[in-house]
């Protein structure tokens, strides 16, 4: 299993959800959701394959969509929710629901 650590350092609570594709024994898409309180971090584990975070924020109806990454066995992944000028995982608003 691989882990997707989510470190939401905002003064709100954000609902995220890890979408993606596993390749263990050739699963179809794969859906892990957390809820992540302000000045937290939250995690959800997932098989090998390739993912992109999609969240919203408690006080707003947008929901963002991250740029696709890939997990290898037991690897992790840690995404923070700042706005970055220059940062290195882009983000844009989502068209699909949460």
């Amino acid at each position: 299993m691989s882990m997707v650590m989510i470190q939401n350092p905002n003064d709100k609570g954000v609902k995220v959800k890890v979408v993606g594709k596993g390749w263990f024994l050739g699963l179809g898409a794969v859906s892990e959701e957390v809820n992540v309180g302000p000045s937290s971090v939250g995690s959800v584990e997932v098989l090998k394959g390739k993912y992109h975070i999609r969240y919203k924020f408690s006080d707003d109806s947008s929901v963002w969509e991250g740029d696709p990454f890939q997990l290898d066995a037991e690897s992790a992944a840690q995404i923070t929710l700042q706005a970055m000028a220059g940062g290195n995982y882009g983000i844009k608003r989502s068209s699909g629901g949460l």
